[in-house]
């Protein structure tokens, strides 16, 4: 025996649980100012980090950052998560993340091929030559062969 009784283990348990349904009574008591305004009418995709299998949609409003073999689906998975401002993404068919430019292209084995370094545009930034298009403002002030975008890049500005 550890010379703890039956009835305390069971009041110990007992204890936890009101604790557990208190802190809950607040939580659900808190103003409803302190929690974000969200439109009903528009259901927001969840936001997550984590393997899918390669080929099924990616959530709206993700990337794709790496990609490996995968017997369990049955060739690939991509591992997706939301974009932020400085990573690294794999080349796709998707396009960048709306807002976002390329600053950097590189050969990856974690993607399969290559990876795109993005970022958020800047008044006076150089940018990887890519099929994607500036973002809104943002015209092409100059034009260089450019080894870290294996090909061209631009000299954007705001315009």
């Amino acid at each position: 025996m550890n010379g703890t009784s039956r009835w305390s283990r069971m009041f110990g348990k007992l204890a936890a649980f009101a604790g557990m349904a208190m802190i809950g009574g607040v939580i659900a008591a808190a103003p409803a100012s302190a929690a974000p305004a969200v439109a009903p009418a528009t259901a927001a995709a969840p936001l997550f980090s984590g393997w899918i299998c390669a080929g099924t949609p990616v959530p709206a409003g993700h990337v794709i950052t790496s990609i490996r073999q995968d017997s369990g689906c049955g060739g690939y998975s991509w591992f997706v998560q939301v974009p932020v401002n400085g990573m690294w993404i794999c080349q796709t068919q998707l396009p960048i993340p709306p807002g976002y430019v390329v600053t950097s292209i590189r050969q990856d084995s974690g993607c399969a091929g290559y990876s795109w370094f993005i970022r958020l545009p800047a008044n006076g930034l150089w940018v990887c030559q890519t099929q994607h298009p500036l973002p809104p403002g943002y015209v092409v002030a100059s034009i260089r062969q450019d080894s870290g975008c294996l090909g061209n890049s631009w000299f954007i500005r705001l315009g």
